[in-house]
């Protein structure tokens, strides 16, 4: 016997906005051309303990994507963009570096945050 109960919705997304998963693949190759470019370590590199400083990196990252085009419409990142992605590949670099001690406060981050909102 059927049910009349509609099926459940799938979760809703903003325009725009990409799954968890595929935000932080999309971050992740951002950051990698970001690296590459600047002559950073590779996540590879930091996986097998390549010494970095984490906020110099993230910094270097997000003063990187202030400059990058989205490739289909040519247009600049979002301010709102560029902190989605930056904060993506900081918690991976989080998972990377667990026991660093930036962690213990994340009033850096919000400074970076503040200062790219600034910016657009």
């Amino acid at each position: 016997m059927m049910s009349n109960t509609p099926p459940p919705k799938p979760p809703t997304l903003i325009i725009g906005q990409k799954s968890t998963i595929g935000g932080t693949q999309a971050a992740l190759k951002l950051f990698g051309r970001c690296q590459s470019e600047y002559y950073m370590p590779s996540i590879d590199e930091i996986q097998k303990g390549s010494v970095i400083d984490v906020k110099e990196t993230i910094a270097n990252f997000a003063g990187w994507m202030l400059i990058q085009k989205k490739p289909k419409s040519n247009d600049y990142y979002s301010a709102g963009s560029i902190i989605e992605y930056v904060g993506k590949v900081k918690e991976e670099l989080k998972k990377l570096r667990p026991d660093n001690a930036i962690w213990n406060t994340d009033t850096w981050y919000t400074a970076y945050a503040s200062e790219i909102k600034k910016s657009r």
